[in-house]
């Protein structure tokens, strides 16, 4: 039933018709705060430009795959569109089969987009962006609700005795678990990380389910351990199962069980020096050791194809080595992933004055913040409670695990902020906690001159949450290094004729970086949206054309795959490279660079205006 609670035993008989009404109450707003969720996960889904991972996840969950592009040779637009389409005899398998091939993730993502496109798209159609990112928007929607529950769970066992009494009072307790759990729901809703990962075609809001439930399993054990209880079978089955669909998910979600077998191993170590270590030798620890060894079993498992995945070409762009410049600088970056899982406002190419407003805010909010919930997780790490301790582990862990594997030159897993999706659910829930339940003390909140309630401060924060979340869904947050869509407006501002795109061409990454452009200038053919608005009237309504040139290919002889197009092109035509620095001298067949000021769009590139036939 919608609302209903279950907090320490024999706290609801306790309740009056005020707090009964409040939790009833309580089932309603979680649905308000994952509609309110829902809002912003799906404003203007469509509207921002794709990437070139969303693209995989398009031609990979559709089966297609890339290898069959053609290289070297012109590639029309129909052309490069094709593994976007649906082909209908494609099936499951052939789709897990090509992803093996050609991809460095797991399968289960791509097998639910591979039924969720073929439900939404017609035989032989294009995926339209926004159907294809509706499926990690909805994951993310569901992570809302569960997130509420387990916060319901924690916050019946996290709430402190109040006025030094040796058990909680009648009301006090629950009213402040109501609190907590709202705390949660709501971040979880406002999160401007959780906003932009959930409208990415991509699995990471699908890995959080996972590790919300997963987690949920943690909690349990940690509370049943500590009050001398076996974990059980059944929850140790169902948190084996749910790591196995984790690891399915992404690989990189090995750093959360990871973490999770710290949390167990710390409480393993505190009973064992505070009540002796024979009672590791007990039926409670002695189940909870078959469960380790089916979780490290498990991982064990999924191991070759990790070290597949870590060796492959398509993830060189991580970068193994750091110069001592550098250094300092992973732990920044992990820093400011973790406030903007909490607060965001737009201090991305902006102009100045917007980017120091935005950074004054951002740094008064999260300092309130750190204000509001530093007491509470100091109180909470003082005291012998488990489950704080096990929040915390559950936070640091992954981090810990990151910058070790960042400083040993396994690569820098902090200069993508989509890598944070592990750590993201426990950051949330702490911080959630926190604030809720300093938002049910109401006692005044002092910073300095101000004064106010920690439920004002509260609402404060989640107001510059939404403020985030928006900037994240208008494109103005998370801003991709390659920006396809200002490529487009400065091509089709600057061209006068038929487009020639040549891109340079190493893995797979390049192929999929290509369709993506080509994907974009498609989209922006179609009729204008409130989400798409009408391109410029001077922009050229000819389909462009493109080649993609391997690196062995490209030479500066009469026979190179260059030459050969260019010679055979109707003149006059614009010739566009992007990261292509040509061995061919263009000038030498009548291709004169033109002398622009470039706008930053993420790619080199080189404007060539082709007038005249080859010299």
């Amino acid at each position: 039933m919608i609302g209903k609670w279950r907090g320490p035993q024999g706290s609801s008989t306790r309740l009056g018709a005020i707090g009964q009404v409040a939790f009833w109450r309580s089932g309603w707003a979680v649905l308000g705060w994952t509609l309110l969720g829902a809002l912003v996960r799906f404003w203007n889904l469509g509207g921002k430009p794709p990437s070139s991972i969303e693209v995989a996840s398009i031609g990979f969950g559709l089966g297609n795959g890339f290898d069959h592009l053609p290289l070297d040779r012109l590639v029309s637009l129909a052309e490069l569109l094709e593994p976007l389409r649906v082909q209908p005899t494609v099936g499951l398998d052939e789709t897990i089969a090509r992803l093996a091939a050609q991809s460095t993730h797991p399968p289960l993502f791509f097998g639910l987009m591979h039924g969720w496109l073929r439900a939404l798209t017609p035989a032989g159609g294009l995926v339209d962006l926004a159907t294809a990112r509706s499926l990690s928007a909805l994951l993310g929607c569901l992570a809302i609700p569960a997130g509420f529950w387990l916060a319901q769970w924690l916050a019946g066992h996290l709430v402190p005795p109040q006025d030094g009494a040796a058990t909680p009072q009648p009301t006090d307790r629950p009213v402040s678990a109501l609190w907590m759990a709202h705390g949660v729901a709501a971040l979880l809703a406002l999160s401007p990380y959780g906003v932009a990962m959930a409208q990415e075609a991509r699995h990471y809001t699908l890995a959080i389910l996972w590790a919300i439930g997963t987690w949920a399993a943690t909690f349990g054990a940690v509370h049943r351990l500590q009050q001398g209880r076996s974990p059980g079978w059944g929850l140790g089955i169902a948190w084996v199962l749910g790591n196995g669909l984790s690891l399915a998910t992404h690989y990189f979600c090995l750093l959360g069980i990871a973490a999770q077998g710290l949390a167990i191993g710390w409480l393993a170590w505190s009973q064992g020096r505070s009540q002796g270590w024979s009672i590791l030798r007990g039926r409670p620890w002695r189940v909870m050791g078959v469960i380790a060894l089916a979780q490290i079993a498990l991982a064990a498992a999924w191991l070759p194809a990790m070290a597949g995945a870590s060796e492959s070409e398509l993830t060189a762009w991580i970068r193994e080595d750091l110069s001592p410049a550098e250094w300092f600088l992973p732990p920044l970056r992990l820093l400011a992933w973790l406030a903007t899982m909490v607060v965001l406002l737009p201090v991305e190419q902006q102009p100045l004055p917007v980017i120091l407003g935005s950074a004054i805010a951002l740094l008064a909010v999260l300092g309130l913040l750190l204000r509001m919930i530093g007491p509470i997780w100091r109180s909470g790490l003082a005291r012998p409670a488990p489950l704080w301790w096990a929040i915390s582990i559950g936070i640091v862990g992954p981090l810990v695990l990151m910058l070790l594997s960042i400083y040993s030159d396994r690569g820098d897993l902090s200069v993508a902020p989509r890598y944070q999706f592990v750590h993201f659910p426990l950051v949330v829930l702490g911080v959630g906690l926190a604030l809720g339940q300093r938002s049910a003390d109401r006692a005044p909140l002092s910073i300095g001159r101000w004064q106010g309630s920690g439920r004002s401060a509260m609402v404060a924060i989640l107001v510059v949450s939404l403020l985030g979340s928006l900037a994240v869904a208008n494109n103005w947050g998370f801003l991709k290094s390659r920006q396809v869509d200002r490529l487009w407006d400065q091509i089709e501002g600057r061209s006068t004729h038929t487009p020639l795109l040549v891109s340079h061409i190493e893995t797979y990454a390049e192929i999929r970086g290509t369709v993506a452009i080509a994907y974009e200038w498609q989209r922006r053919q179609a009729p204008p949206t409130h989400q798409r608005p009408a391109q410029s009237p001077n922009s050229p309504k000819f389909a462009p054309q493109f080649l993609m040139l391997q690196e062995a290919s490209d030479r500066a002889d009469a026979q190179a795959p260059l030459a050969q197009v260019i010679q055979q092109q109707a003149r006059p035509f614009d010739l566009w490279t992007v990261d292509l620095s040509p061995a061919l001298d263009l000038e030498a067949y009548g291709c004169k660079r033109a002398k622009e000021r470039r706008r930053p769009t993420g790619y080199r590139l080189r404007h060539y205006q082709c007038t005249k036939a080859a010299s």
